[in-house]
C-alpha cells in the first residue's frame, strides 16, 4: 500500500510537483489490527508491503484496519483510516 504525503507547512501545488515536506524528517506510524491482531510499523516514505507471511503470521481473518499518521516535528498529525476486506 502506499499515500500520497501532505505538506503541513504549504498547501499551493505552485510548480505541480512534490509539495514541500514541512518537517525535519519524513516518518509514519501505520498500524494494522482486525480480529485478535495488531501490528505497527514505523515508516521512513509513504510505503508498506503487507507480505502474505506477515498476514499468515497475525492470523489475519475477514477485515483489516489501518491508521497511518505522519510523525512531525512538533506533533503527529490527525490520522488516515480505511477498511479492507481481505480477498474482496
Amino acid at each position: 500500500m502506499d499515500w500520497v504525503r501532505r505538506s503541513r507547512s504549504g498547501w499551493a501545488w505552485l510548480s505541480g510537483s512534490d509539495t514541500p515536506l514541512g518537517e525535519e524528517v519524513e516518518a509514519y506510524r501505520l498500524t494494522l489490527s482486525g480480529a485478535g491482531f495488531q501490528r505497527t510499523a514505523m515508516l521512513a516514505e509513504p510505503v508498506f508491503t503487507y507480505s502474505a507471511e506477515a498476514q499468515a503470521e497475525d492470523g489475519l481473518a475477514g477485515a483489516v484496519n489501518i491508521e497511518v499518521v505522519q510523525l512531525g516535528t512538533a506533533a503527529p498529525s490527525r490520522p488516515a483510516r480505511a477498511s479492507f476486506i481481505q480477498g474482496v
